[in-house]
């Protein structure tokens, strides 16, 4: 049976607005060993400096394993991070709780050219991952 499509994914595939799917992706996501060795290493690409303030742009940041990577490796840097889904916002708020002081949260949809209005403000560096392939127009 196909899926039927969800208004958070007009493929039909994932269902972004959906607490319970949010939670079983994540879930999945976690159990299927740590990409953590993978983000640190996008992360150090960056090259922010460790001792002066910095700001950076999570696209499709989700429950947060990227700007986890960003506060832990980057002392003094913020992070804005960017959804679609307010599940997954809520989830990397969770995710987050220790660390809310240098974390901006802004949803937006990458499929609407006014999402950087969103996260109007300049920044340091721009990362992403399991994010960009979502936006398929």
């Amino acid at each position: 049976m196909a899926r039927r499509a969800a208004p958070s994914d007009p493929t039909g595939y994932h269902d972004w607005f959906s607490h319970s799917y949010v939670d079983t992706w994540i879930d999945q996501d976690a159990a299927e060993g740590s990409r953590r060795r993978e983000l640190d290493a996008l992360v150090a690409e960056l090259e922010l400096p460790r001792d002066e303030a910095s700001r950076v742009l999570d696209v499709g940041g989700g429950w947060g394993p990227v700007t986890r990577c960003l506060l832990d490796q980057y002392p003094t840097t913020t992070v804005v991070l960017h959804d679609f889904s307010g599940p997954m916002l809520e989830r990397a708020r969770a995710h987050l709780a220790g660390d809310l002081n240098r974390v901006h949260f802004r949803q937006a949809d990458l499929r609407d050219p006014r999402w950087l209005d969103e996260v109007d403000e300049s920044f340091d560096g721009v990362v992403s991952s399991l994010a960009i392939h979502n936006v398929r127009d």
